[in-house]
This record gives C-alpha cells, structure tokens and sequence, in this order.
C-alpha cells in the first residue's frame, strides 16, 4: 500500500514557526525583554515603559507602528507582594487568637507576634543591605513559611 493510495500528495507552503496572534484576530510582531538573573522585575518593567513612551513620544517608529505591552510582570510581583503582606497579617492575628484563647496570657501572644513581626523584618532588612532580589518563588516559600508556624503554633 502506498500513500498515493490513500491521500492526495502535492508540495505545498513550509508550516509557518514564530508567528505571533494578538486576540486571535491579526499577526503581530513579538518580542521579549530579557531581565539579568538578580535583576529588580519592577525597576527593569518601569525603565521599559519609559522607553516605550519615550519612543512613542519621540515619534522613531514609523507611522501606524506602536509598541503594546501584553504581559507586565510588575502586576505578578506586585500580587505576590500583597499576598504576603496579608498571609503576614493573617497568620499574626492567627496566632494571637489561638495563643490568647488557649493559654489566656496576653504576655506569651505578644512574644509570639514580637517573633513573626522581627523575624521578616530583619531578612528583608538583610536582603535588601546585600541587594538581593527574590523572585517568586521566595515570596510563596514565605508564605508557605507562615502557614506552617501558624500550624506549628497551633
């Protein structure tokens, strides 16, 4: 059995790679912002924009042409920040609940809360002396870091 037995063969067009679909309406060019490995996600996003605006400002491109951003990794930055910051606020009221409730001393919550509230502070006040960035992934091990004292605590 050959192929010509079962199906037309013609040579055709080369399949298309690297095309880019903007809504699934129109090709568009794409391209990428690399960011350095340790590289500060917010301050690298903020110096893009202003030279996308000053580009768009300055009128280099040609007309009809415009750069459109379509995934800003400040907004992922920004959320795991707050997410944090809740998680933080979260498992310190937490805490003081569970401590207060079961051994009625406002003495031993309020060390409880001294620690959580110290422990952070101090690692970020560390990092940010030795300029280290994290990234993601060490701001959910911070979070999965507070739910488990809140566990162990409990």
């Amino acid at each position: 059995m050959f192929v010509r037995d079962v199906a037309d063969v013609a040579i055709g067009h080369a399949v298309r790679h690297g095309a880019a679909v903007l809504n699934g309406e129109r090709e568009v060019v794409s391209g990428v912002v690399m960011m350095l490995r340790g590289a500060n996600a917010l301050e690298v996003v903020k110096h893009v924009k202003k030279r996308v605006a000053d580009l768009h400002q300055d009128r280099i491109l040609p007309e009809g042409i415009r750069l459109v951003p379509f995934y800003d990794r400040s907004e992922l930055v920004e959320a795991a920040l707050k997410t944090v910051g809740k998680s933080l606020v979260e498992g310190i009221v937490f805490v003081v609940i569970v401590l207060f409730l079961f051994l009625e001393n406002v003495r031993s919550a309020l060390i409880v809360v001294a620690t959580l509230v110290v422990a952070p502070l101090g690692t970020f006040i560390v990092m940010n002396q030795v300029d280290y960035r994290p990234t993601s992934c060490h701001w959910a091990v911070w979070r999965l870091r507070l739910a488990c004292w809140s566990m162990v605590l409990w």
